[in-house]
């Protein structure tokens, strides 16, 4: 039975179940561990519970642009040596040009310490214990040592490659690397040499499609097969294909027929379950999110929604983000953040936000009791779990000392007030990358003209009598 949900400023369930908080796998270290991974961990949670809590808006972040441009699967990491390391696309999308490459930046200086040119457009980058790991758009896997920052071994696949490389396990360099091309080829390879363990060919296409836990690994096909894998010999524990019935008018009922799930984004290891958002053709009065288990690959719940209050739930090319008992994502074409529960799928709360994107492509990641909702606008907002109340918003890195009277916000107070919504920012100021922290509270982003921001933590203010 589903559970009736309100509307106020946010929409919430009153009286729902809490279960034990969800960390995500410790540092094998004292040592503070970095943001090694776009969503941070294998099992693709997007958080980091040591990180300080936000408790104001950040200063004006310090920029750097780079030479080239960033897409939404440059996501950066940051290394325990202070290093934040991200793909770039260049000058020219889908084409070589001299600035396609992996840029590593001092993060305290904020300029570019290391450049290692990639075939093609670099797309995403991770790191392992001991190697950097990046996929181009010429299909090649390249391993970087971080010691020496050269490259170390390579790979080329049949297909392009735009899943983010897999280190089963983040601070152990003998566990196997997952990467997975469009056409299906899923291979593990030894980190230090490259050299393949096991393939395995699944059927269709992997986007962004891969998680893992120590001894699982899911992969998520374009064609809605999902597959849980043994990391060590790459054996299939189960397969499920995941189907959905595209809603339409009732005369048209009986012409109906299942839809195979197109699912882009990563799926979400949370404890006894795997989380799936994907892509549907057509809006639909349910989100797009559902729960299989981890042991069985069987459907256990699949994302209610009050559709008095929405019912045009479009498609999740992102992946969600796991926040103790709740799955948090922002909702594309739309001003929304919704929450739906880990335990049942039933929907806990939505928070509107002030501006509609028509695309958004970039996750929420959480950290301290609080989650970091970038948008497409440029506003990066911080979000509480509870209710999906916003404490503080900033504006976008914009140069102009007076920010809300450049064309680039006018533009957006235009958008507002007729409620229609932009597909990219007017300026490609707009932030585009899924966010990175660090163990110092630190906030790492990126924009679609390839400008990094850093947002430094504001330690909170002592007050004195």
């Amino acid at each position: 039975m589903r559970h009736l949900i309100t509307l106020a400023i946010f929409i919430a369930i009153s009286g729902c179940k809490t279960t034990a908080p969800i960390t995500t796998t410790p540092p094998t270290s004292a040592t503070p561990h970095p943001w090694p991974i776009v969503h941070h961990d294998s099992a693709r949670t997007g958080g980091s519970m040591d990180t300080p809590f936000q408790e104001s808006p950040p200063a004006i972040p310090k920029t750097l642009k780079l030479p080239g441009q960033l897409r939404h699967f440059n996501a950066p990491v940051i290394s325990s040596a202070g290093l934040i390391c991200i793909g770039s696309i260049g000058t020219l999308e889908h084409e070589p040009d001299p600035e396609d490459g992996v840029y590593c930046i001092d993060k305290k200086t904020l300029t570019i310490k290391y450049f290692t040119h990639t075939k093609s457009d670099a797309y995403h980058t991770t790191l392992g214990p001991d190697h950097l790991f990046v996929t181009d758009h010429h299909n090649t896997l390249t391993a970087i040592n971080l010691d020496s920052m050269s490259v170390s071994w390579t790979h080329t696949f049949p297909s392009t490659v735009t899943a983010s490389p897999l280190p089963v396990d983040l601070h152990d360099a003998s566990s196997p690397l997952l990467v997975a091309d469009h056409a299906g080829n899923l291979i593990a390879f030894d980190q230090r040499t490259g050299t393949p363990i096991w393939t395995s060919q699944l059927e269709g296409g992997v986007i962004q499609g891969l998680a893992s836990s120590p001894h699982i690994a899911i992969a998520a096909t374009t064609t809605g097969h999902v597959y849980a894998l043994d990391t060590t010999h790459g054996h299939t524990l189960w397969e499920t294909q995941l189907d959905y019935l595209p809603e339409q008018p009732a005369s048209h009922l009986e012409h109906t027929e299942p839809s195979p799930a197109h699912i882009k984004a990563a799926p979400v290891i949370a404890q006894d379950k795997v989380i799936i958002a994907y892509t549907r053709q057509h809006p639909q009065s349910t989100p797009p999110i559902l729960a299989l288990d981890i042991s069985t690959g069987k459907l256990l719940w699949e994302a209610s929604a009050h559709t008095n209050i929405y019912n045009h739930w479009q498609n999740q090319p992102n992946t969600p983000t796991l926040v103790e008992d709740r799955i948090i994502f922002v909702e594309q074409f739309s001003r929304l953040t919704a929450a739906i529960s880990l335990e049942t799928g039933d929907m806990l709360f939505l928070s509107e936000r002030p501006s509609c994107i028509q695309e958004q492509r970039s996750s929420i990641v959480h950290a301290a009791d609080i989650s970091y909702v970038p948008r497409h606008d440029g506003t990066l907002y911080a979000m509480t779990q509870t209710y999906g109340i916003s404490p503080w918003f900033t504006f976008p890195p914009e140069p102009s000392k007076d920010l809300k009277q450049t064309p680039y916000f006018s533009t957006f107070k235009d958008a507002y007030k007729d409620n229609t919504c932009l597909q990219n920012p007017p300026d490609y100021q707009g932030f585009i990358t899924t966010p990175a922290l660090t163990f110092d509270g630190d906030i790492v982003i990126g924009t679609h003209d390839g400008t990094i921001a850093l947002y430094e933590h504001t330690a909170p203010q002592e007050v004195t009598d």
